[in-house]
């Protein structure tokens, strides 16, 4: 075994203990896609009031009106990347730097989307949003 493959090996060893918890947090921020709030069954489970409902309505839409601005960012970034990959001259350092807009702005779709989700838990409180989490998982087994 050579160096090399060694300090491979060890690194994705190191890593694995990271990359377990990332997956374990990230799934304890999962909750049903759509406009679950609408759902009869799960209104009725978590008792959502219809003004809880309209700032769940109002929040949803404005997310995905930035969710739709931030995909047409990104469909131009990309095909800027694609442009410049088809041309006859390669130029790695202007493709990296259009690749590093498009992370950018990967960036700012994950945070926008947790903060989604921190409006859904300031709106629904600890224990109700522990029980739509448990509702999820429940409906997601079926």
């Amino acid at each position: 075994m050579t160096r090399g493959t060694l300090r491979a090996l060890l690194a994705f060893f190191l890593l694995i203990p990271t990359i377990v918890c990332a997956v374990e947090t990230e799934q304890s921020f999962v909750i049903p896609p759509g406009k679950w709030w609408n759902a009869p069954e799960i209104a009725k489970q978590l008792n959502l009031s219809e003004a809880e409902k309209k700032k769940l309505d109002d929040h949803y839409i404005a997310f995905h009106r930035m969710l739709i601005d931030r995909k047409a960012i990104m469909d131009k970034l990309w095909l800027d990347i694609d442009t410049l990959c088809n041309r006859e001259e390669l130029n790695e350092s202007a493709i990296m730097e259009q690749f590093r807009k498009v992370e950018a702005e990967r960036s700012i779709v994950a945070t926008d989307r947790f903060q989604f989700l921190l409006n859904v838990r300031k709106i629904l409180g600890r224990e109700r949003y522990q029980r739509l989490k448990a509702l999820y998982k429940e409906l997601s087994k079926k």
